[in-house]
């Protein structure tokens, strides 16, 4: 009689195990890489946008589940950032002047390249929702947070036919950025958004009017592992 006790009990142990571990959830992902097309919002009317702006982000995650059978959990952890500005916004050095100084290129202008670029440190916090997964181990997922950032370092390079200049240290973007993105998509691939909260110029004399409103906008594709 004691053995076959034993033996249901430890049958309804396996039974019960397997059936927790049927809906309990995937394991969160600990990395992220993204690649976005960069835009700006509440531009000046000067400013002409380029279509190959574009940015990728380096996010690596530790995940904490609200409850072991939750499919909600909140992550957070550090990343890596950089963007590339693709505009006819021109900045150059002023001779016997430490102040850099703004222009707009005329659009009959002849150059193969104009950009400004700045890397970040990130500390990004997201909320994780994920929904069971197949018999594949793919699921659904729907991620939304929010990041701050501090900038490492920046410049402003020109190309033309004939030369090419850069200029580093372009201290009159924002030292800190921060804002909100949303990740969904399902197994390795996800749509990725970001909207930055933060204006990407410094409010000062220097910057041309209309500079120091604008905020970012970044859409694309990531992957999760």
């Amino acid at each position: 009689m004691l053995k076959k006790l034993l033996v249901l009990f430890v049958a309804v142990l396996l039974t019960s195990s397997s059936l927790q571990a049927q809906y309990l959830p995937e394991r969160g992902e600990w990395f992220h890489f993204s690649y976005s097309l960069l835009s700006f919002t509440n531009t000046p009317p000067e400013l002409t946008q380029k279509w190959n702006s574009n940015g990728w982000q380096l996010m690596l995650m530790r995940e904490s589940l609200f409850s072991r059978r939750s499919h909600w959990g909140i992550a957070y952890g550090f990343g890596f950032s950089s963007n590339f500005w693709h505009t006819n916004l021109n900045i150059q050095a002023v001779p016997n002047n430490p102040e850099l100084q703004y222009t707009y290129l005329p659009s009959d202008s002849s150059y193969k390249s104009n950009r400004f670029s700045a890397s970040y440190i990130d500390i990004p916090v997201e909320f994780r929702y994920r929904s069971k997964s197949n018999s594949r181990g793919q699921y659904f997922r729907f991620y939304f947070g929010g990041l701050v950032g501090f900038r490492m370092n920046s410049y402003a390079a020109f190309q033309s036919q004939d030369y090419s200049v850069k200029y580093y240290r372009i201290n009159d973007l924002s030292k800190v950025h921060y804002g909100v993105f949303v990740r969904t998509g399902w197994w390795l691939f996800n749509l990725y958004a970001y909207y930055g909260l933060n204006t990407d110029f410094q409010s000062n004399s220097i910057v041309p009017k209309g500079l120091d409103k604008m905020h970012s906008l970044s859409l694309g594709l990531s992957i999760s592992l």
